[in-house]
C-alpha cells in the first residue's frame, strides 16, 4: 500500500480504538480473502450502555453480512457492471464482495464511527474506489438512483422500517432489485408484507450459517410491480 493509504488507516483505527476494543478477522468471499475490523460486543456495550435508536449496530460484524456476501459470490451478475447502493454498511463486507465482483459501490451509514469503520477496512483491503457517504434513512440525501440496493441487518428497528421503504422507492432504478438479509421470523416476515402492500413483488430465501452457532437468516429480494407508482 501507499504511505498515504497506510497513514489514513492508521488515522481511522488510531480514531476507532480511542472509544472500542477492535477485533480483526479474516473471511472468505469472492474468490478472495478479506481482513476485517469489528468493535467487540463488551466494548460497544460498555459504551453505549443505555441506548437504543442510536446504538451504533455497525460497529459489529452481523451474520447476515456473511450470508448477504456467499449469495453475491454465488449470483455475481446481479451486481457485476451495476450501480450498488449498500445501506447501514458498517463492517461493509457486502459491499466490498460487491466492487470485488466488479459493482460501482456506494457505501453509507447513519453513525459517523460506523462509516469511519466502513473506510478504514476498504482501504486495508486494498479498495480505494469506493463512495461513501454518512446518511439518515429517514431524511436521505439525493443521490442514485441505484440499479441495486443493499442491506445486511438493516431491519432492526420498527420505527425506521417506515422510512426504508420510501428509500427504496425514491433511491432505486425503476427496474432495480433490493436485496435484504435478515433475522427471520423476527424482522423479514413483519418487513415483507409492507413492501407487497407498496407495491413490490417480493421473495424470501432462506439460509443457514454457522456464526458462534447455526443461524438462520432469510434473503429478501423485491422488485416494483408491474403498473405500481414509485
Amino acid at each position: 500500500m501507499e504511505g498515504s493509504i497506510l497513514e489514513r488507516i492508521a488515522a481511522l483505527r488510531a480514531a476507532l480504538e480511542s472509544r472500542y476494543v477492535l477485533e480483526d478477522i479474516t473471511v472468505y468471499a469472492a474468490g478472495r480473502e478479506w481482513r476485517l475490523s469489528s468493535v467487540r460486543l463488551n466494548s460497544l456495550l460498555a459504551r453505549h450502555p443505555d441506548e437504543t435508536e442510536t446504538f451504533p449496530h455497525g460497529l459489529l460484524l452481523w451474520p447476515a453480512a456473511f450470508v448477504l456476501a456467499e449469495w453475491l459470490t454465488v449470483e455475481p451478475s446481479l451486481v457485476a457492471g451495476k450501480s450498488v447502493l449498500e445501506i447501514g454498511a458498517g463492517v461493509g463486507l457486502p459491499g466490498l464482495t460487491a466492487r470485488r465482483l466488479g459493482a460501482q459501490v456506494t457505501q453509507t451509514d447513519y453513525q459517523p464511527y460506523s462509516l469511519m469503520l466502513t473506510e478504514m477496512n476498504a482501504l486495508q483491503n486494498g479498495i480505494t474506489d469506493i463512495a461513501r457517504f454518512q446518511a439518515d434513512w429517514r431524511s436521505f440525501p439525493e443521490a442514485g438512483p441505484f440499479e441495486v440496493i443493499l442491506g445486511a441487518d438493516v431491519l432492526y428497528s420498527r420505527e425506521l422500517r417506515p422510512a426504508l421503504s420510501v428509500l427504496f422507492a425514491e433511491h432505486l432504478q425503476r427496474d432495480g432489485l433490493v436485496v435484504l438479509a435478515d433475522r427471520l421470523p423476527a424482522n423479514l416476515d413483519y418487513f415483507t408484507p409492507r413492501m407487497e402492500r407498496e407495491g413490490w413483488d417480493c421473495a424470501i430465501e432462506l439460509c443457514r450459517t454457522v456464526w458462534e452457532e447455526e443461524r438462520e437468516i432469510g434473503l429478501m429480494f423485491a422488485r416494483r410491480r408491474q403498473g405500481s407508482r414509485g
